[in-house]
């Protein structure tokens, strides 16, 4: 059995006191000054929580490394280099450059949920479900460029595309999966396009059923010289992700499928909410379309999966005209996440996975 670590009581502790707010609040965006310090409050005690990770969790190690030596593997982007040159500055580097880490993505996560969540607590429970732990604890990297993603989206809605790119730039030097974000010019927030995304979705699930490799793609991004040292690393791992079509991927897609169909009800609610199922639907296709690379699939999958904090508390809410039938919907699923990811040992000890 595993051991809890004070990390994990940290999280649970956040995950019971959202799950409490949650209930006692309605689902809908009400930013009160007890609010603002309640999050606040949550936000500093996820950072902290991140920084003093134990050392047993997974890629912890190869950070500690980075920041106390200063040694930089050939796969890690500029802006890692960057942060550890900062963070050799000071006299204990590992504490300054996993807190600059998890002040950037946590920071901009929370600002991004407050802006557009129906309910702060909501997406804050489907955030400490899943992302929390996969990225703000584990892809410190990647978890920094998932984060802008939803700066990159609040640009959209804004229609500041310069802003936008710049955005997508900055998360590409954090981790070159987020080059993918450029589909983000290519989303329709107004037209539902049901039609297309679903078959977008199916289509993936087939491509992986007569086992499609998308290394066939790879010699045209020769060019890219910055991705080829990646593109064989992740060619080359041993790795086995878990994500194609397993429990918690059968419930993503069968939620997201279940959104689709209420879609008109749930526009009608909230004018974001086509733009974050969209790239919801997007961000479960990456499975099935990169599953023969071992880890790519998952690393494709995490980094759009930070829209989920805010995505399916608009979607739930907006599918049911009761709302304790929505809040009933968003408990069970995020509390079923949350078991599944605070008792994973491949987050939290990978020596015994």
């Amino acid at each position: 059995m595993l051991i809890l670590y004070k990390t994990q009581i940290v999280l649970i502790i956040c995950y019971i006191l959202s799950l409490f707010l949650f209930i006692k609040n309605p689902l809908k965006n009400q930013w009160g000054s007890s609010n603002k310090v309640i999050l606040i409050c949550i936000g500093i005690f996820l950072i902290v929580a991140a920084v003093t990770r134990p050392e047993e969790t997974a890629d912890t190690d190869n950070y500690i490394y980075g920041f106390t030596r200063g040694v930089v593997s050939g796969r890690m982007e500029p802006m890692f280099s960057l942060i550890v040159t900062i963070s050799r500055l000071f006299s204990d580097p590992v504490v300054v450059g996993f807190s600059i880490f998890a002040g950037l993505s946590i920071i901009a996560r929370l600002y991004n949920i407050k802006k557009y969540s129906v309910n702060i607590y909501a997406s804050i429970m489907i955030y400490l479900s899943y992302c929390y732990i996969a990225q703000d604890i584990v892809a410190i990297r990647s978890g920094v460029a998932s984060a802008l993603l939803l700066v990159a989206v609040d640009y959209k809605f804004q229609e500041k595309y310069k802003y936008m790119f710049f955005v997508i730039c900055i998360a590409t030097l954090f981790h070159y999966t987020a080059l993918i974000f450029v589909i983000l010019f290519f989303i329709n927030t107004e037209k539902k396009q049901r039609l297309i995304y679903l078959s977008l979705l199916i289509g993936c699930y087939l491509l992986y059923y007569i086992d499609f490799d998308i290394r066939v793609f790879f010699p045209y991004l020769q060019y890219l010289t910055f991705l080829e040292y990646n593109l064989s690393s992740y060619s080359n791992s041993t790795e086995v992700v878990f994500g194609t079509l397993n429990g918690p991927q059968i419930l993503r897609i069968t939620t997201c499928l279940f959104f689709w169909i209420f879609i008109d009800r749930i526009f009608r609610k909230n004018m974001y909410s086509l733009m974050y199922l969209k790239i919801f639907t997007i961000s479960l296709c990456m499975y099935p379309l990169f599953s023969s690379i071992n880890t790519m699939g998952g690393r494709m999958y995490e980094i759009f999966s930070s829209a989920e904090a805010i995505s399916l508390p608009i979607c739930f809410a907006g599918v049911f005209d009761k709302p304790f039938l929505g809040k009933i919907a968003i408990i069970i699923y995020a509390s079923y996440f949350f078991f599944v990811s605070i008792n994973s040992f491949a987050y939290w000890a990978p020596h015994l996975f």
